[in-house]
């Protein structure tokens, strides 16, 4: 989790550059119970970057998705009808 834990830094110090106080959250999806309840709250961005085949519970995501207004969604080349069908 150290390159992970890179990217949230990276992802702060952006923040801090344009001058807004976002919250991070690290969240194995795959491996928390109660993630929802974790990541509760309105959100105005959700950024999906070449995530789609990792999710195991992909309905699961995709209602917690859903209330979110702008989702940035990256896919990966070879995967075009799944993440279509996503």
């Amino acid at each position: 989790f150290q390159r992970d834990a890179a990217i949230i830094q990276a992802a702060q110090l952006f923040a801090e550059g344009i001058g807004v106080q976002p919250t991070f959250h690290h969240i194995n999806l795959n491996n928390s119970d109660n993630w929802e309840e974790v990541i509760d709250g309105e959100y105005d961005v959700a950024l999906l970057l070449s995530v789609l085949k990792y999710f195991k519970e992909k309905d699961r995501v995709t209602a917690f998705l859903s209330k979110i207004p702008n989702i940035i969604f990256e896919g990966e080349i070879g995967q075009e009808q799944d993440d279509i069908a996503y």
